[in-house]
């Protein structure tokens, strides 16, 4: 069977923005901000422009600083990581036909939760949408994408308290 990646670690957001990267858009920024008050701000005598061109300046180079660490020094490697992760001998692989597919509501101060689990050939699979409660959600609940009786492919790494899911793939 042909199956298609549906959703993997390395769709989060952590594995997509780069931290080197923020540095050097935000050096950018104050660098045009250093060079719009230098040639726009008008000079009063009161010592607002050259302290605005020296905080400008010293956060300018501050983040340069920083994307040059970040991308010569020490190196983001979570993509490396998160793709030895799932081609790991230590991540199980199962193929299988959903059963027992629930969604669940709770409330909490946040808002209300959801959390969406079902079983491939017996082992129990759980996601929710609680993060930053209910500012975003990345896992996509409410979107019927997952039912009971659909085939799937799922990398997971088992730990005692549950299933890590790592990839899910649909067939085609």
């Amino acid at each position: 069977m042909n199956y298609s990646t549906y959703w993997s670690i390395l769709d989060t957001p952590s594995h997509q923005i780069q931290s080197n990267i923020i540095f050097l858009f935000v050096s950018i920024v104050s660098r045009l901000s250093y060079f719009l008050i230098k040639r726009f701000k008008k000079d009063n005598n009161e010592g607002d422009k050259p302290l605005l061109l020296r905080g400008t300046g010293f956060f300018a180079c501050l983040c340069l600083i920083g994307f040059v660490v970040l991308t010569f020094i020490y190196e983001d490697k979570s993509v490396e990581y998160a793709t030895k992760t799932i081609s790991s001998p230590n991540t199980h692989l199962i193929e299988g036909v959903v059963s027992n597919f629930k969604r669940n509501y709770r409330n909490t101060r946040g808002g209300t939760v959801s959390s969406e689990s079902f079983e491939i050939n017996g082992i129990t699979f759980e996601y929710c949408d609680e993060l930053f409660a209910k500012f975003n959600s990345f896992s996509k609940t409410y979107n019927n994408s997952i039912y009971n009786g659909q085939r799937l492919r799922i990398r997971y790494k088992p730990n005692s308290i549950e299933n890590r899911i790592l990839m899910i793939e649909i067939v085609r």
